[in-house]
């Protein structure tokens, strides 16, 4: 069974984005592994619109988590910025799921990646 160029270069985005996410500490270690289940169950069953979904989230929320700060200005939110495997299994552990479903369950592929984009 050949591994298919669509599934390499989303393995390969995957990747990359996991490094950069690292690089500007949007990720602790642990939330770098997790991430990386997500991303992988959401690509296997989501396809390229899926990802797709997940990185504009990512990256949205990211990006307005930096731009907006509060109440880890205060005190109140030890983790800070980076996010851990809990954070990570939080926002996209149900995307996840839905990936995987629609892995399980080929039958329900449409209805499942609808329900990986709302989940998301």
């Amino acid at each position: 069974m050949a591994i298919a160029p669509s599934s390499l270069a989303l393995a390969a985005l995957l990747l990359a984005v996991l490094a950069a996410a690292r690089a500007v500490r949007a990720l602790t270690p642990d939330g770098i592994a997790a991430a990386a289940m997500v991303g992988a169950a959401v690509a296997a069953g989501g396809g390229p619109a899926g990802i797709a979904a997940l990185l504009a989230f990512f990256v949205g929320a990211s990006a307005v988590s930096r731009l907006v700060r509060g109440p880890s200005d205060t005190g109140g939110d030890a983790k800070g910025e980076e996010r851990d495997a809990w954070q990570v299994l939080a926002n996209g552990g149900a995307a996840a799921l839905c990936g995987l479903a629609a892995l399980a369950w080929p039958a329900a592929l449409p209805g499942a990646r609808r329900a990986l984009v709302a989940a998301l």
